[in-house]
């Protein structure tokens, strides 16, 4: 039977996986292959040999197939097969049969684990199988009961818990009840397939049931201990001797472990004793440490291990199969244990392995070279076992076994060839794999590409196509009695005379018309409607393509779905013309321009694409972008300069220029007419008429409008003018340009009249409810596409005839006056900059507040000054705190230059240019949106400004110059890259220098963020392809899971919702627009937000106050009585139930109520109950309440259906609507001039409303994904970004990675904001910060010699001398450091004393270990704190400060605990002795300090007074023993006790190990909290952020407000507050990432993305861990490594039912969506 001509009466519905056993491969396989000579000396097939001729041709020039005698285009290809001698393993399903291995018991060969959890497990997975998914999780439940009844240790594990005899009884008992209601069940196959829940369960499930396993040490049926299985490069497998006590305990127990291999008997109930005379120490069974539960790590090899031949593993994998045929089937894989091992070898078609020609000679296909080293190694394996030289033959097993696994992955070739040819697995995965290549991206015919050329005069719905596409390109017509005349013609004409046609196609053959002559292509014309005639398949003549024909262009990369747009065909004649000629307005919907572009365009070959390309794709339909609503397309550049020109109120035209300005417009080419043929141009009166008659620009955009209501020839028959367009809106130009009293800035349309107003980018342009977004919304799509055609003709014509547009220099040079102001600003940005760089040094980095002198602000820096400044900046820069220093100073001087460069531009732009605006044509680029902005101009005219790299200004070396040509540390701004020249007059080296850096940043930005955001888009796009919106308006996904109730919570699509906006504006322009807007719309039944408004106005009402007093039709949350009839304690139900009041009751105080679940009535039930019993209890019990129903959009009331009913509203919309009716006087003066009532307009909302509903069907989430993948396009990479005052935050592509694709449980930069109560003031909130800011102990030392080290030789009691080492802690003013942080240094000693003490000494280790081969002596640091002395205190001044300190609210979180765990646990180790310190994950909390201060207390309780001074002081010593530690409270100093090393190692750099020290000191911290500031945020007040999270902490505050805490961490929202709230705050997240870069996106997309990460209750990635939820196998497979997807539905026998869109496409059918998602049933 003919392919072309078969009916095709079944399709694909379902593909089950699995693998070939052996005896599947024989049976497909036409014949074996046994020699490895592939052609013989002539080039001939070598029978039996890989290109066996039975396996199918493989060129097309082969002769016909032997097996099934078709030429190479029909043959399919046929396997063969290479049989072996020996088995081997499966490579890619090795690792689970090790696994296996490692599970089972050797001795007696089954599972280890107890035979009542391997029931439960049974039960589970038979439970499973029958589709009883709920009576697993009922089971777990039950046996959670069961074993949950235990106290003490038991209850800590539940393994243990279960084993109990009491328990075990119950458990067993529970699951034969179970099994006997499964084996009473009748065996039916379950009809629907496994839901994701299910298949993560029986993930969940098998993890379980392996973790239990591992946790045996020995067999819990024998007792007897297993080896542990070593695997060796996926090829060998090894089993280690036991341990020593291993043999001993199966000593004892009579276990002797023997080979699979010597039973011959597999009787399940042998008990496997072991053969007499075998000795345990000769078998091949492996050691394993006992305490180590690491299963998944190979053991350490030794000379000991014994290899494991196949045979061996084999055997013994059928043993534990055999006793356990359903958990391993479960567990491992269904199709039972022989697929673990291969000896039948597929061999592919040889279509699929080519040979190629090189020279003359054949070279045979790469994959060949592992087939014939099978072939060879399996010839010698059979050689040498029949020799009996069993030594070679395991080497050649072995071999054999390599090249298997490479002929499967050449990844696990273990030579060292970094290309060894690709295995099956390569052939599959990745971007050039299989899936991805052939299946998913598909080569196509009837396509063409080219580079596109800016053509204003073509429509913008078309596509300019040079004559050589259009003579190539053919489009199939079947032949009919109605157009018979027109093909013939064609058919005659040829494919050389142009239009024609390319071939004809009858039922038996297809004919060539380039090879015919005249007379033959005569003869096949007369034949065409021959066939038809006689009833069978009518011909088809491939004619080329004419003008109107659909198209689809597409430019690459698609980043949305205006990417691919259908295009009517204008063929480009002339033969000179070889590009693709396209209109500028499409340049934005493609992100294309025209320096080298290329298109593709595709030719749809079915009358059912046209349909779809011409009423779904076409491009006047693309008008509006789904990101966010907005317009896509609009008129560019040198058209708004144009419209600007025009339309500006001195323009005035004479009649003959108005009238050529008006035919420019309205003439076109053939098929873009906006008028009637036959109708006449009416034009307006003249604006003036004496002394001349001349008409404004306005008048002819006015004309123009006039004559687009009154349609055009395409038109439908019948159809009358459309109403004249009403709107108004602001310019893009700013009102001072012109004047603000002129306001023509302000446009305004009436009656399709244009009277005030300029019309620039904001009119026409791609820009929000724009003229043509009017245009659009009131006359439709085609006459928004015409508008913009006739709009680019007429500012074309008027540039090019009339106005002209260039740039000049007078443009750029600002007056003198502007320019001297220009001068002084410079000069006095320079001068404040040193200032403020030199107030910023003295303030020690900004510890203390800056101060600047407002007096010498103006002047200069001294040479003194500014050499002490540079001083101080370099010492404040180089210490440890550098880095911060840095950051801190690049804000700090930034804050201060920025306004200063603002200043200037403000100064002269644009009041201070030599030419005002309107004459300044480069100004008018930019104030009207043309092109630029005010940035460029300013660069141009004014200033560079401060240039940014990274958000810094530019970086130092480490000489502290930024260019070699500055002094080290330069407080001059010019130093630091704010740059005050410009581009007019030239910019010096080092400015240019300093521009190109912040260039070059843009560039490497831009090239780095491409494969990012890509990437990112492709998670998003392969996880939400399933989405689509159901016809009850619900988005499900593959499996019909409903992700949400309701599309984007309203059900609205973002492209019909733009006017839906609820602003007074909106609503105006639809109530003006009524007539035309309900030519396009057809209203349901009941239109009205009657039904919402109300719902929204109780709702608000019950939010200011609750109310008992009811009406009847009021909805209430009510009881239910469960018995009788009186509301008494005990007959209630459990829950709150929906109902409406329906009247009054006959007593005081009640209701009659129907309830809405079940329509049941109440009558008289009261409003509360008074309950008498138990004091205890409350006796008063709330019956009704007051409450709003769901909202209509989410349940149907009676004929209240959304799509059905136009009453569904959502309350947003309905209540604006109801606010702005009574509220707004523009509305209601637009209701009165166009007579419309409160009734109508609520209908024309209503019914506006309706008509904006998403299609069902649309792929709602492949848009969401393309919605948030394009615009991450125009993100940077800039990782972090300072929230407020000082919280660094991830932002751009790297935090949508961190939300989206990975869903971190491990932020990198997680913060939390609170805000403040009203009443806490500055001193509250300043301390409430410092409550939760880490303090190490580096922050407080002095700036000027901070740390001091003395070095001296001291000599110890035995005459040993030793390198001493005195260090000294000098600290900031006692007084300041109270003030700023709260803490005494007291204090400050005690965290040294049990601290910092250690952390030197360790630190001194670690230097001598590194210097370690320059000594050979021991390394040893002797000395260190023993007591600590308090001097210049008295006693009453300690017991004052002790109760300060002690009644301190905060008290500081006092650490005596390093943040470092490791080198805290390191220290330990080195000095031998542990400190006595608390480990509590590096920090400690309140709790802590409290302690500390009780430690504090009772080591003052031991305190000895020792007299320093007499007069004056006293000296207190904490402990007795070794040397002491001083701290002295008049100098602010600590002197700690010497540090001895021995005299003959390495001198050590003291200072820089005490720095580093005291940097990892920490003096007070909170958990996970490392700093706060206290910030103003939009729309939150002041609020608390820190940086880190630990909500405990906040919700111990009182002075915040708990409701309001946000979070970015969303996986700590999920823990902490549940899934919605996950949900919103992923909602949030996302916003304010796009809302940093001004991107809006609609918060529909980002709803459903949402709550597809939150579908399951969890936070679920988008990356390939998420991937395995997914209930498609074929989508799972074109996502990322197909080999593991596909292995694991084959293990599993999974089934895809062809839902997902990849599954469809991979299959080659139309995907479920769209047009597809329906089927259409024709008679």
């Amino acid at each position: 039977m003919d392919d072309r001509t078969a009916i095709i009466r079944k399709e694909i519905a379902c593909i089950d996986f699995g693998f070939y056993t052996d005896e599947d491969v024989r049976a497909r396989s036409v014949c074996e292959i046994i020699s490895h000579v592939a052609v013989d000396q002539l080039g001939t097939p070598t029978p039996g040999g890989v290109y066996d001729p039975r396996l199918g041709p493989s060129s097309a020039d082969s002769p016909p197939c032997v097996t099934c005698c078709q030429r190479y285009l029909q043959c399919p290809g046929h396997f063969g097969h290479i049989e072996l001698c020996v088995p081997c393993y499966h490579p890619l399903l090795f690792s689970e049969m090790v696994q296996l291995l490692r599970l089972k018991c050797f001795n007696c060969h089954k599972l280890k684990l107890s035979t009542r959890f391997l029931n439960m497990y049974r039960t589970k997975f038979r439970l499973l199988r029958v589709g009883d998914y709920e009576q697993c999780i009922q089971m777990d439940r039950e046996i959670a009961l069961l074993t949950g009844q235990v106290t003490g240790e038991e209850s800590a594990n539940s393994s243990k818990a279960i084993l109990k005899h009491e328990k075990g009884l119950a458990i067993d008992s529970y699951l034969k009840q179970i099994n006997a209601e499964l084996g009473a069940k009748p065996r039916t196959k379950r009809s629907t397939p496994p839901t994701v829940y299910e298949d993560e369960y029986r993930r969940r499930m098998i993890k379980e049931a392996m973790t239990d396993i591992k946790k045996s040490k020995n067999c819990p049926h024998c007792e007897a201990y297993s080896p542990r299985i070593r695997q060796d490069q996926s090829n060998k497998i090894f089993q280690p001797e036991l341990s020593n006590k291993a043999k001993r305990m199966n000593a004892a127990q009579g276990i002797r472990l023997q080979p699979a291999l010597n039973f011959n008997n597999l009787d399940e109930n042998n008990n496997n004793k072991p053969s007499p005379g075998h000795d345990s120490d000769d078998d091949s069974i492996a050691p394993i440490p006992l305490d180590d539960d690491d299963d998944d790590d190979d053991p350490v090899p030794t000379s000991k291990d014994k290899y494991m031949p196949p045979r061996e593993v084999q055997a013994q994998v059928k043993r534990t199969w055999q006793y356990h045929p359903d958990i391993c089937n479960e567990i491992f894989a269904v199709q039972g244990c022989d697929i673990f091992f291969l000896q039948a070898i597929p061999v592919p078609p040889n279509r699929y392995r080519p040979p190629m020609q090189l020279g003359g000679m054949m070279v045979e296909h790469a994959q060949n070279g592992y087939l014939n080293k099978i072939l060879q190694c399996n010839e010698m394996v059979r050689k040498n076992f029949a020799g009996g030289n069993e030594a070679l033959a395991y080497q050649a097993w072995i071999e054999l076994q390599t090249q298997v696994n490479c002929f499967m992955d050449s990844s696990k070739d273990p030579s060292s060839n970094p290309n060894p040819p690709l295995g099956i697995r390569q052939l599959l995965e990745r971007k050039e794999g299989m899936f991805r290549k052939h299946m998913m991206g598909k080569r196509v015919n009837y396509a063409c590409r080219s580079v596109i050329s800016p053509d204003p005069y073509i429509g913008v719905n078309e596509i300019g196509l040079p004559r050589y596409f259009a003579e190539t390109l053919t489009y199939p017509t079947p032949v009919t009695d109605i157009n018979i005349g027109e093909l013939r013609e064609l058919v005659e004409r040829g494919p050389f005379n142009y239009p024609g046609a390319r071939w004809v196609e009858f039922p038996e053959r297809r004919v060539d018309l380039s090879k015919m002559d005249q007379h033959k292509r005569e003869a096949i014309a007369a034949r065409l409607l021959t066939y038809a005639r006689k009833g069978g398949k009518p011909a088809i003549v491939g004619r080329q393509l004419r003008d109107g024909d659909m198209v689809l262009m597409n430019r690459q990369p698609t980043l949305h779905k205006p990417g691919i747009m259908a295009h009517q065909v204008r063929v480009l004649h002339s033969p000179t013309q070889k590009t693709i000629r396209m209109h500028y307005a499409n340049c934005n919907t493609y992100n294309a321009d025209y320096d080298g572009d290329e298109m593709n365009c595709h030719f749809p070959q079915s009358d059912l694409a046209r349909a779809e390309a011409e009423y779904i794709a076409k491009t006047d339909l693309q008008f509006i972008v789904p990101t966010d609503g907005s317009p896509l397309r609009g008129l560019i550049q040198d058209h708004v300069v144009g419209g600007v020109k025009l339309t500006k109120r001195d323009t005035f035209l004479t009649k003959w220029e108005y009238q050529q300005l008006l035919f420019a417009a309205l003439a076109s080419l053939p098929g873009l007419e906006l008028i009637r043929s036959n109708a006449r141009i009416e034009l307006m009166p003249p604006a003036i008429i004496k002394p001349k008659q001349l008409w404004t620009g306005k008048q002819v955009v006015s004309t123009l409008l006039n004559h687009l209501r009154k349609g055009n020839d395409r038109d439908l028959s019948g159809r009358g003018s459309l109403p004249g367009l009403s709107t108004e809106r602001k310019a893009k130009t700013s009102g001072s340009a012109f004047g603000d009293a002129l306001e023509e800035h302000l446009v305004l349309i009436r009656d399709g009249e244009l009277l005030r107003g300029i019309l620039d980018k904001a009119a026409f342009g791609a820009t929000d409810f724009s003229l043509v977004h009017a245009v659009y919304e009131a006359y439709g799509p085609e006459k928004a596409g015409l508008l913009l055609n006739s709009l680019g003709r007429l500012f074309t014509a008027y540039i090019q005839f009339y106005s002209g547009h260039s740039c000049r220099m007078e443009d750029l040079i600002l007056t003198e006056q502007a320019d001297e102001v220009r001068r002084k600003l410079i000069h006095k940005a320079y001068t404040n900059g040193s200032r403020a760089a030199k107030a910023w040094a003295d303030s020690e980095g900004g510890k203390v507040p800056i101060e600047i002198d407002e007096s010498t602000a103006d002047k200069p820096l001294k040479p003194v000054e500014q050499a002490s400044t540079s001083s101080k900046v370099r010492e404040l820069l180089s210490g440890s705190e550098g880095k911060t220093n840095h950051e801190a100073l690049d804000g700090f001087m930034m804050s201060k230059l920025n306004p200063l460069a603002s200043d200037i531009v403000k100064a002269c732009l644009p009041d201070g240019l030599a030419v005002p605006f309107p004459a300044n044509t480069f100004g008018i680029m930019c104030g009207t949106g043309a092109k630029g902005s005010i940035v460029n101009q300013s660069q141009v005219t004014c200033a560079l400004g401060q240039q940014a790299l990274e958000g810094r200004r530019v970086p130092r070396m480490s000489s502290g110059r930024t260019l070699p040509s500055f002094a080290p540390f330069d407080v001059n701004p010019r130093a630091d890259g704010f740059v005050m020249d410009r581009f007019l007059t030239g910019i010096r080296p080092q400015e240019y220098y300093f521009h190109c850096m912040a260039g070059r940043e843009g560039l490497v930005d831009t090239a780095v963020k491409t494969s990012r955001s890509g990437y990112l888009q492709r998670c998003l796009v392969k996880h939400l392809e399933e989405l689509k919106v159901s016809y009850d308006y619900t988005v499900r996904n593959g499996e019909g899971g409903v992700v949400q109730f309701l599309y984007g919570e309203d059900g609205l699509d973002p492209t019909k919702a733009s006017y839906l906006d609820c602003s007074d504006k909106s609503f105006t322009y639809m109530v003006r627009n009524r007539a035309s807007l309900s030519q396009g719309k057809t209203a349901l039944p009941d239109a009205t937000i009657k039904v919402a408004a109300k719902d929204a106005a109780r709702n608000q009402a019950l939010d200011i106050i609750t109310t008992d007093d009811f009406a009847p039709g009021d909805f209430v949350r009510a009881r239910k009585l469960r018995f009788g009839w009186q509301w008494v304690r005990g007959a209630l139900c459990e829950g709150w139930f929906d109902a409406t009041i329906l009247m009054k009751g006959k007593k005081p105080g009640t209701y009659n109520i129907k309830y809405l679940q079940d329509g049941s009535t109440a009558k008289d039930v009261p409003v509360k109950a008074e309950f008498t019993g138990s004091k205890a209890m409350s006796s008063t019990c709330q019956i009704l309440k007051a409450a709003v129903s769901d909202p209509v959009l989410s349940i149907a009331r009676g004929s209240q259906r959304l799509g059905c009913s136009g009453a569904c509203v959502s309350e947003r919309v309905a209540e604006a609507a109801s606010k702005y009716v009574t509220e707004s006087s523009g509305l209601k003066n637009a209701m009165e001039s166009t007579k419309i009532s409160k009734d109508d307009f609520e209908s024309l909302v209503a019914t506006k409303f309706t008509s904006a509903l998403a299609d069902p069907g649309e792929a709602v989430g492949a848009i969401a994904a393309q919605s948030v993948g394009e615009p991450s396009t125009q993100m940077t990479l800039n990782t972090f970004h300072l929230a407020g005052a000082g919280a660094n935050v991830t932002l751009g592509i790297p935090r949508l990675r961190e939300i989206i694709m990975t869903a971190s449980r491990e932020l990198k930069t997680p913060t939390m904001s609170v805000p403040l109560n009203n009443n806490v003031t500055e001193k509250q909130a300043v301390r409430l910060t410092r409550r939760f800011t880490k303090l190490t102990l580096n922050e407080l030392l002095a700036p000027h010699r901070g740390i001091t080290v003395r070095e001296t030789l001291h000599k110890e009691d035995g005459d040993t001398w030793m390198r001493a080492y005195y260090v000294t802690l000098k600290f900031h003013k006692a007084e300041r450091i109270k003030t700023a942080f709260g803490i005494t240094l007291e204090d400050i000693a005690r965290v040294v004393a049990r601290k910092f003490d250690q952390i030197v000494r360790f630190q001194m280790k670690l230097e001598l270990r590194r210097s370690k081969s320059d000594y050979d002596g021991d390394i040893e640091v002797s000395g260190g704190f023993g007591s600590m002395t308090i001097k210049g205190k008295s006693n009453d001044e300690d017991e004052e400060e002790e109760r300060v300190v002690r009644n301190e609210d905060n008290n500081n979180d006092m650490l005596g605990d390093d943040d470092d765990e490791d080198d805290d646990n390191s220290a330990g180790e080195e000095d031998g002795v542990m400190a006595s310190r608390r480990q509590a994950d590096s920090y400690l909390d309140d709790e802590a300090m409290e302690d500390d201060g009780d430690e504090s207390g009772q080591d003052e309780g031991h305190e000895d007074v020792k007299a320093d001074d007499p007069e004056d002081s006293k000296m207190t010593e904490l402990s007795n023993h070794g040397h002491e530690m001083i701290v002295d409270l008049k100098a602010n100093e600590i002197h700690l006790a010497r540090l001895m090393v021995d005299p003959s190692s390495r001198p050590l750099l003291m200072v820089g190990l005490i720095e580093a020290a005291a940097e990892k000191t920490i003096v007070r911290a909170k958990k996970k909290i490392d700093a706060a500031f206290v910030n103003e945020e939009e729309g939150r007040g002041r609020c608390l952020q820190t940086a880190g999270i630990n909500f405990e902490e906040i919700w111990n505050l009182e002075s915040v407000d708990h409701n309001r805490l946000m979070s970015n961490d969303i996986w700590a929202v999920r823990c902490a507050y549940g899934v919605e709230a996950a949900r919103s705050t992923i909602v949030n997240q996302i916003r304010s990432v796009f809302g940093v870069y001004g991107i809006e996106v609609d918060p529909r997309h980002l709803s459903l993305i949402a709550d597809y990460m939150t579908f399951g209750g969890d936070y679920t990635p988008m990356n390939r861990t998420g991937m395995r939820e997914m209930s498609s196998p074929f989508l799972q497979m074109s996502f990322e490594t197909t080999a593991q997807f596909l292995t694991y539905a084959a293990l599993k026998g999974n089934s895809d039912f062809l839902n997902s869109p990849s599954a469809n496409i991979v299959v080659g059918k139309p995907i479920k969506h769209g047009t597809g998602a329906f089927s259409l049933l024709a008679s």
